[in-house]
Order: structure tokens, then sequence, then C-alpha cells
């Protein structure tokens, strides 16, 4: 996954971004850089594919009108309607290194798998040559002499004899199982019908990614608390993402906003009163 992507100097100077802020306001620029965010980390070949206008809209945080984020984004070319639906527009060409991370991640997984694979070649290699020497050490050590035998000499033997395991045979191994795959609740959401909108770690840990500012768990708290104190206020099912997304989108701009801004510590020069100048008389 993407940590960075570039910008380009000059974004805020655009004419597009100028008439983007113009007709949205701040908000407007900042979730079209959310949605840049959203794409290298997730969509990293910048294609939305089949995204609906509202999964766009809170990829980007966008907590206004429904469909007015989309529908300008679009006429002024940050995105564009293809045959396999909304792509970001030229985002191979800005942003080749992050749309090209999956190769790399594909790159270093075949890597990886080399490295392993040469590993065990040579480990079990050595396994070998253990058990060969340890079954050479096993047949040196049996007695060197033979019991006295019983009259008759030799013995009789019986028509067949069962045939001894290898002793020194590898044991077979036992399929490892699979490792179960566990995504628990972490919380509760009410919906307006009373049902309970599950939120589980996955969830916690995306949104912890998209806003970093923000304590998620307790946030998430709050939420089931306002449920709680607003029954008739509860979302549906389908309009529960757009609402905790807006919820800690604000919670992250209202971090930002409380964040304490640093002090100037050193005095001011100009402001002190000056010394009187003596002259010497001679």
């Amino acid at each position: 996954m993407n940590k960075d992507y570039r910008l380009i100097v000059g974004f805020f100077e655009h004419p597009k971004t100028k008439k983007l802020k113009k007709r949205l306001g701040w908000e407007g620029v900042i979730s079209l850089i959310r949605l840049w965010e959203f794409t290298a980390q997730y969509r990293p070949d910048g294609v939305l594919g089949n995204m609906s206008d509202e999964d766009i809209e809170l990829a980007a945080s966008w907590d206004g009108d429904e469909s007015v984020f989309v529908k300008h984004i679009l006429e002024y070319g940050f995105i564009q309607n293809t045959e396999n639906g909304y792509e970001v527009h030229d985002w191979q060409e800005h942003n080749g290194y992050a749309c090209h991370a999956k190769d790399r991640e594909e790159q270093a997984r075949k890597s990886a798998n080399a490295r392993w694979d040469k590993q065990r070649t040579v480990s079990n290699a050595q396994d070998e040559k253990s058990n060969a020497e340890l079954c050479s050490r096993h047949a040196h050590s049996n007695a060197v002499g033979n019991a006295p035998s019983p009259s008759p000499s030799p013995s009789p033997l019986p028509d067949s004899l069962p045939v001894p395991k290898d002793s020194c045979a590898e044991p077979e191994k036992e399929p490892a199982a699979p490792p179960e795959v566990s995504d628990p609740i972490f919380i509760n959401l009410i919906t307006n019908t009373k049902s309970e909108y599950p939120i589980r770690e996955s969830i916690l840990k995306e949104m912890q990614e998209l806003y970093p500012g923000v304590d998620i768990n307790q946030e998430f708290r709050n939420m089931r608390g306002w449920c709680i104190g607003h029954p008739t206020e509860c979302k549906t099912e389908k309009g529960m993402k757009r609402f905790f997304t807006g919820w800690l989108g604000r919670a992250q701009n209202d971090a930002a906003k409380n964040r304490p801004k640093l002090q100037n510590t050193q005095p001011d020069i100009f402001n002190q009163p000056s010394k009187p100048i003596i002259h010497e008389t001679q």
C-alpha cells in the first residue's frame, strides 16, 4: 500500500482548483485531496471502477449535498467517466510511482518466495544428510557377535516374514490447518429499524489511517451514545457509512482547529526602551 503520492507544485493556483474553491469552498478542495489520498492507498491504478457517487464522496469525506462534489470534479476534469467507470484524470502521468505499487508488491512477493524456496532446498538437503548419518550410526551400534543359536542350526525359517519398517524413515507430516481469519466486532451502532450495525476491527484500522488525528475508538463510542440518545434520528443501514465517515471527518477538522499554536518566546528587541547616549567630556 502506498504511503504517499505526488501533488504538483502550483496546484492551488491552477484555474481548475480556483473554480472548485469558488463553487464548493475550501471544503471541496480538501475533499479532492482526500480523494487522491484514498486513490493512492486503495486504487493505485487511478481507476475508481464501480464506485458510485456516494462511494466517492464518502472516500473524499465530503459532508455537503449529495452528488454535488462528484458533479463539480467531473465538470472541471479532475475525474473522467470511462467504460471502466470513473477514473482520476492523468493519474498515471502525475503519480507513476504510486500507480505501479501492485507491480512492486508482486515483484517483492516473487523475490521472497524465491529466497524461501532456496532456503527450503538447502534445509531439506541438510535433513537428508543428517538422516543418513543417523542411520549409519545406528547400524554400527548393533551387537558385533551373534547369540548362541538353538539346535538345529540354522533354525528353519517360516515361508514368509514380516518386512520391518525403516526406523530411520522420516514420519509423515500432517498438513497444516489453514489459519482462521477473524474480524471481531468492536461496537454496534443502532439503525433507524433498531437493528445493530457492526463496526469491526478492520473498519477501525481503515478509519485510523484516514483520520490519524482522531481517537477512533472513543469517537465510535460517542456515536453509539448519540444513537441511544436520538432514537428517532438514527440512520439507515445504507447510510451508516456516510454517517460515521462524516462524523470522523468533522472530528478530524476540530482536532486540527484546537491544536495549540506555537508562541514566539523570543524577546522583541525593537520595542525595548532605548538607553540614553552619554558623551564623555575631556
